[in-house]
């Protein structure tokens, strides 16, 4: 029997076309990290006015579904992450954003993990296996966003 591109390769694919197109408009390059899954899935190299590259870097992890899971209590989306994901994550100096995209709904929502934790910090005391974190719908992700979280932690000299 062939191979088969399932559905899963499919929504993947789409999520890195979505959120790529963002980062290029931007006036940022993305570099994919096809091989294996690390806890990342890309890098963002930011760029100053001028196209000269800066000596900043944006990390992500993208989380594609056809669906993604309202929490009515939480007024958002759940996404489950593993503790080893986390511990990375938050260890790092770089940012780490996760994009969670909907296939069907062709639109991505995102957390900034290093401010997301600074602000709900109870939910590394008690976790085992995962923790579940909600994406607020105001935080779609696009080119503005981008942007903000690169002004947000870069200091141009």
């Amino acid at each position: 029997m062939r191979k088969t591109r399932t559905r899963q390769h499919i929504i993947e694919d789409l999520g890195y076309n979505f959120t790529e197109r963002f980062i290029l408009k931007a006036g940022f390059t993305v570099q994919r990290f096809d091989r294996g899954d690390y806890g990342y899935d890309g890098i963002v190299h930011t760029f100053n006015a001028s196209g000269e590259i800066e000596s900043f870097s944006i990390l992500f992890q993208l989380k594609s579904t056809d669906g993604i899971k309202w929490v009515e209590s939480r007024a958002g989306f759940g996404l489950d992450n593993s503790v080893r994901d986390l511990e990375l994550w938050l260890g790092g100096v770089l940012p780490v954003l996760v994009i969670l995209y909907d296939a069907v709904l062709e639109k991505a929502y995102f957390i900034d993990l290093q401010e997301y934790f600074h602000e709900h910090p109870a939910l590394l005391q008690y976790i085992r296996k995962f923790v579940r974190i909600h994406f607020l719908p105001e935080n779609q992700f696009g080119t503005d966003s981008i942007l903000k979280i690169r002004e947000k932690y870069f200091q141009p000299k």
